[in-house]
């Protein structure tokens, strides 16, 4: 795997399962578990490189795992608008430029649209936009 040297990284995390509770049995405390993971994917080939944890801590051991040249061969990282990744790759691709995934920035784009047509329309028709009282 570190033999490769990929150009574009892209990172993104997704939940793999639906979140379980757990019992200890000694104490019968239950505890959560989401099932969260990292992926990430060389752009070019689409091949999978690594899964790590969901946070910095997680993907920032994974790039400092990797050797000096193959940090300094990444040029540019896709992610969703996430401050732990972002965090990671500030520390160990300080140099590689940094993109949010399409999907993410227009996800947001239309989260932004909605709310400003919404409050639009509550301050001009003073109305909420309910299932019963459409604006």
């Amino acid at each position: 795997m570190d033999k490769l040297s990929p150009r574009m990284l892209g990172i993104d995390e997704h939940r793999f399962r639906s979140m379980r509770y757990f019992q200890d049995p000694g104490t019968k405390a239950w505890t959560r578990f989401e099932p969260w993971m990292t992926t990430i994917v060389d752009l070019d080939t689409g091949q999978v490189l690594g899964v790590d944890g969901r946070d910095h801590k997680g993907v920032g051991d994974w790039l400092f795992a990797r050797p000096l040249e193959w940090r300094l061969a990444v040029q540019v990282v896709a992610i969703d608008p996430s401050a732990a990744f972002r965090k990671a790759l500030r520390m160990w691709l300080p140099r590689t430029a940094v993109a949010v995934n399409h999907f993410h920035l227009i996800s947001l784009a239309n989260q932004a649209m909605t709310e400003t047509r919404q409050n639009l329309s509550q301050q001009v028709k003073g109305r909420r936009g309910r299932a019963t009282d459409k604006a």
